[in-house]
């Protein structure tokens, strides 16, 4: 069985809502799902940001270890793995702006 919660936290995107769905145990994330209206800014933003990603290796590196990081450090705390990306997720959407 499958829990879901709705929450309307993402750092750097407007407007957007996602879903989490979770084993019922509450520690392993099964799917992290974005809803957001097609072509709307929230779906232009994760555009932005995924071709921003996809453009600069160096920086898709870094977050992918910032990323190993923060779950060897919160393997139980999904606020505080998120959290912690918040700067640099901040930082790459100001990037991907600045060159869009």
């Amino acid at each position: 069985m499958l829990n879901g919660c709705m929450r309307n936290d993402m750092q750097g995107l407007r407007c957007a809502c996602h879903f989490l769905f979770i084993m019922d145990d509450g520690n392993i994330c099964m799917h992290h799902i974005h809803i957001v209206r097609w072509q709307g800014t929230a779906w232009e933003d994760h555009i932005l940001f995924r071709d921003h990603m996809e453009s600069d290796p160096g920086e898709d590196n870094e977050c992918e270890t910032l990323e190993k990081q923060l779950a060897a450090s919160h393997p139980d705390d999904r606020r505080a793995y998120t959290a912690g990306k918040a700067e640099f997720i901040g930082m790459a959407f100001a990037k991907a702006r600045e060159h869009a």
